[in-house]
């Protein structure tokens, strides 16, 4: 096989982990395939380390109100100017598929052009929510193991040279993103009011050494939370004894991360959950689903069989 690269290097930002367990499978069928693949974590380094020349560059990120996060484009802004137009991709996470999200990567897609960079796919995984509403067993099984379906159609697609791009997003898509901008300063501001139950906090640091932003200090017994605050969740998710308030959006905590591997094992879940009988709320998923599932049998990829 003739690739148009010679390593991969995945650079990613992931609040309560669901951008980095993707990050993890596309890493994980690159090697598959013998291709050397680096994941690099963003957010708490203080130095992007470069891509080697002729890798292919992958970028991971969660949607955050229909955009790419702060510390994921302060991080991609040092990243060099590539000399020989180099080749990337883009994977994004959310938990629902609008198409209000088709314009969240434009903002990068803008800046990886100023620096040469080619791009090759942009890639939309849905998994389950980590604000608003806890997502149901079966729904979390569903989207995890499409995810697993995914990352591995992906490098098939990257390694055969072929390109994708979801339709283009439409003009309400652009405006409801660059409205929402306001994100990011609201969520250093709502980051301010985070609060910890004394009663409840056992100061194990879980969220401490978890904040992908190094925004929590834990000193003199006391949790601190500063002005550097993306609003990922890790915290409230991760706590362990519910301890943690998330200021304004207190009502709309999920506390808890989800078991994907206990929800895989459970043979009493049914999947596929997702089908063109689906009904209710859930019914917003069955386009999603079904063009992916006309992309995964032109691999011959069945996800029912992925562990």
């Amino acid at each position: 096989m003739d690739l148009a690269f010679s390593s991969v290097i995945l650079y990613t930002f992931s609040g309560t982990g669901n951008t980095t367990k993707v990050a993890q499978m596309i890493k994980t069928n690159f090697e598959t395939k013998g291709i050397e693949c680096r994941l690099v974590e963003i957010g708490k380094l203080e130095t992007l380390p470069q891509p080697p020349e002729g890798a292919l560059v992958g970028i991971g990120f969660p949607i955050h109100a229909f955009n790419a996060p702060t510390p994921l484009m302060r991080a991609m802004r040092s990243l060099s100017e590539s000399l020989d137009s180099q080749k990337c991709f883009i994977f994004k996470v959310s938990g629902e598929p609008l198409k209000l999200n088709n314009a969240a990567a434009k903002g990068l897609k803008r800046l990886l052009k100023r620096k040469n960079y080619e791009t090759m796919g942009d890639y939309h995984f849905l998994m389950p929510y980590n604000i608003w509403f806890r997502y149901s067993d079966a729904l979390a099984n569903h989207m995890y193991r499409y995810a697993l379906g995914q990352s591995r159609l992906i490098v098939e697609e990257l390694t055969n040279g072929a390109n994708y791009t979801p339709k283009r997003a439409p003009l309400r898509a652009h405006a409801v993103a660059t409205v929402l901008k306001i994100q990011k300063p609201a969520a250093k501001l709502n980051g301010r009011l985070y609060k910890v139950d004394r009663e409840k906090c056992t100061l194990c640091g879980v969220c401490e050494r978890g904040c992908p932003v190094a925004n929590i200090e834990i000193k003199d017994g006391k949790v601190n939370f500063h002005k550097h605050c993306a609003m990922c969740m890790y915290c409230a998710m991760y706590c362990p004894e519910d301890a943690i308030s998330i200021g304004l959006l207190k009502y709309w905590k999920v506390n808890g991360p989800y078991p994907y591997t206990r929800l895989t094992d459970d043979k009493s879940l049914p999947f596929p959950l997702i089908t063109a009988k689906t009904k209710g709320i859930r019914k917003i998923f069955i386009k999603h689903y079904q063009r992916l599932d006309q992309k995964l049998a032109e691999y011959k990829i069945e996800v029912w069989l992925i562990e």
